[in-house]
């Protein structure tokens, strides 16, 4: 009764401070099913404690393709103000970020990754805009055991951390069970809006609609996932913003030993494409 209790507080406090904005967007019709960038890390540490979170670009099913996701910031939120930069330790095909938490409370890590997407890839060519790739993900953590709430009112697990396009629980994530609904509301720039998204456990495939929860939210960006398995979900969402500008490359692009791009390039980019993704796990 008590987390029922908090959703629906939390429900009218993330949609009553930010009102329903018209986008001059284009909303995507279907997830891609390209790679996504996910955190994976210990929703429950014990306090005091250093631990660690892993950043990967792929699919947890599929861990054999997992790539290095060449992360441009990761940041840990603590309770109240909180920001911290998290030093990024680059492997073979993940990132890792190591951190103390010596604070009881909820915490929640992001990461975010920028990048382009030619069609000319893909054969695409004149079908598809060349895009800028804004890929955000995050996890919420809570430490010591104990939850904790704001002197503003927010509840830390629904904190907004300022990511372009944001998934915000709106129950908490730190306590769901096989047999909850999750609830969720995205965010473009800090407004809801209407989107589309999809979840699945970890052992299945996210881009399969026989094994995925896909859908379209409500028109104020809240949606909702039947939880149907212990362990570790992830939820994805994207889209696409007529903006054109220029992106100076942050990193060498080599596809299949051709190299397209150099670290210093300016690349002009027609469309900007935003994901995101949000990590929790399940008890039995």
């Amino acid at each position: 009764m008590k987390i029922k209790n908090r959703g629906k507080k939390q429900t009218a406090i993330v949609l009553s401070i930010f009102a329903l904005a018209v986008l001059a967007s284009s909303l995507v019709v279907g997830l891609a099913s390209a790679h996504m960038l996910y955190i994976e890390a210990n929703d429950k540490p014990d306090i005091p404690s250093v631990q660690a979170a892993r950043i990967n670009l792929g699919h947890p099913n599929i861990p054999v393709e997992l790539k290095a996701p060449r992360i441009e910031e990761a940041k840990l939120y603590g309770p109240g103000d909180t920001v911290k930069d998290l030093k990024l330790l680059e492997k073979a095909n993940y990132s890792v970020v190591y951190f103390l938490l010596n604070q009881n409370g909820d915490h929640i890590i992001g990461a975010k990754r920028v990048g382009i997407y030619d069609p000319a890839w893909h054969n695409l060519t004149g079908i598809i805009p060349l895009q800028l790739i804004i890929d955000s993900a995050k996890i919420v953590i809570r430490a010591g055991g104990e939850s904790n709430t704001e002197k503003s009112g927010m509840i830390p697990w629904a904190k907004v951390i300022g990511q372009e396009w944001e998934i915000v629980p709106l129950v908490d994530p730190l306590s769901l069970h096989v047999g909850d609904t999750f609830k969720a509301a995205l965010l473009y720039k800090g407004s809801p809006t209407e989107g589309v998204y999809a979840t699945a456990h970890a052992t299945q495939d996210i881009h399969s609609p026989a094994k995925a929860q896909m859908g379209t939210t409500a028109e104020d960006g809240t949606f909702s996932i039947e939880v149907n398995k212990p362990g570790m979900w992830q939820v994805v969402a994207e889209y696409t913003v007529e903006e054109s500008g220029t992106w100076n490359a942050t990193y060498d692009i080599v596809r299949q030993d051709k190299m397209n791009y150099l670290k210093g390039d300016e690349i002009v980019y027609e469309q900007v494409r935003c994901r995101s993704t949000l990590t929790f796990y399940a008890s039995p």
